[in-house]
């Protein structure tokens, strides 16, 4: 065979470092392009979590808050008669009264952290516009203990009247 003849046979070193060089070349780009393609999936999972997350904060945090004004409503009652002092109603009555008090004030604060760690175990909320009631009906915990706010109060006032 002739010199300089292109029929890359293996004696042919031009065609070996041509061939060298493309496969180099290829290997290089495909790392690079394997390197690049995890680091957009890694960084797309970490928008998409980040995303999830408002999003589930969004829809969440209007539902906790008004869950949330229920059971501080109740607490609230309970606290202010609690701390309520007069002069005229030291009575042995009321001090069975505030007893109880004391004692629904610990039951709403029980139920509280129950309704809290049964709040972090629902689903995300739906896009849908249905009201906190259809979504999270009161529970017979707060029914019960809504009952139970109801009749302090007005046995409260009662006292208040009597002084």
């Amino acid at each position: 065979e002739m010199p300089g003849s292109t029929d890359n046979s293996v004696w042919d070193e031009e065609g070996d470092e041509h061939t060298y060089e493309s496969d180099m070349r290829q290997r290089e780009w495909m790392q690079m392009r394997q390197r690049y393609e995890a680091e957009g999936l890694r960084e797309g999972i970490e928008q998409g979590k980040e995303a999830a997350l408002q999003q589930g904060f969004d829809g969440g945090f209007p539902d906790g808050t008004e869950l949330g004004m229920r059971w501080g409503n109740l607490a609230g009652k309970v606290y202010a008669m609690l701390n309520f002092r007069s002069g005229n109603v030291d009575t042995p009555e009321f001090n069975e009264f505030h007893t109880r008090l004391e004692e629904l004030h610990d039951d709403i604060q029980r139920s509280m952290k129950d309704a809290e760690k049964g709040l972090s175990r629902l689903p995300a909320p739906s896009s849908d516009t249905q009201v906190i009631e259809d979504k999270y009906p009161p529970s017979s915990a707060m029914i019960s203990l809504t009952e139970r706010v109801q009749a302090a109060e007005q046995q409260f006032y009662e006292f208040i009247r009597q002084k």
